[in-house]
């Protein structure tokens, strides 16, 4: 006896995909896309946290600035770090997200509490540098903390110097070396009383009528974010 198939036969075989198939298909795919959605949510609440902590950060710096000094908060200007010279590890100056919009002129000192991070050497109307006291560049008039011994700060880029103090003025290990004041008649420059680092160790010598001692800032500058313009 003869069988007749239809040729539809065939060709709804083809398309006959079992039902099991397609709900794993269907599943997998919404599985993927729940994945991705979920991928894209995790890394918006990741965002969000790191904004919330460089928040907590810097309002921790800003209460902290106001607390530490006595300087007026109107005088005072917060400025981000965007940008750096020198190396990670040792940078040599700072490039700020403030400039002579916000009232900023070369000269200005630049502090975090009661530490000198540096002076503003160049500036435009949205940015400005500061170059740190460990600059080669940088000088100023200082004085031993306890003692009263002056003498000039210069940096050397890795460490800084205290130098040209006489002979028989005394100086001490880990006494702190601050600044004299530098201002000029417009009250711009940098202030008395703010510390520029520790006395590591003490150099002199009977035969040279001037000593020197090695001088560790206080401050990590890998780790600030926020700094503070003094604006006379």
């Amino acid at each position: 006896q003869t069988v007749i198939v239809s040729p539809f036969y065939f060709v709804s075989s083809l398309f006959n995909v079992p039902r099991a198939s397609l709900y794993t298909l269907v599943y997998a795919n919404s599985n993927s896309d729940e994945l991705s959605q979920l991928k894209k949510e995790n890394v918006k609440l990741r965002e969000q946290l790191q904004e919330l902590h460089t928040i907590k950060k810097d309002n921790i710096a800003l209460r902290s600035q106001f607390e530490d000094t006595t300087i007026p908060s109107t005088t005072l200007l917060p400025a981000r770090i965007v940008g750096f010279k020198g190396s990670p590890q040792n940078p040599t100056s700072f490039i700020l997200d403030q400039g002579t919009n916000s009232g900023i002129v070369k000269d200005m000192p630049v502090i975090v509490g009661k530490q000198l991070v540096g002076k503003i050497t160049d500036v435009n109307p949205y940015f400005s540098e500061v170059m740190l006291v460990t600059h080669k560049n940088f000088s100023t008039i200082s004085e031993s903390e306890n003692h009263k011994s002056p003498g000039i700060i210069q940096g050397f880029d890795e460490f800084i110097l205290f130098d040209h103090i006489v002979i028989t003025d005394t100086i001490s290990k880990n006494e702190n070396v601050i600044t004299k004041g530098e201002l000029d008649k417009n009250g711009v420059g940098i202030p008395p009383g703010f510390i520029i680092g520790k006395i590591k160790k003490v150099n002199k010598s009977d035969t040279n009528p001037f000593q020197n001692a090695t001088v560790q800032s206080l401050l990590d500058f890998n780790s600030l974010s926020i700094v503070f313009v003094i604006k006379q």
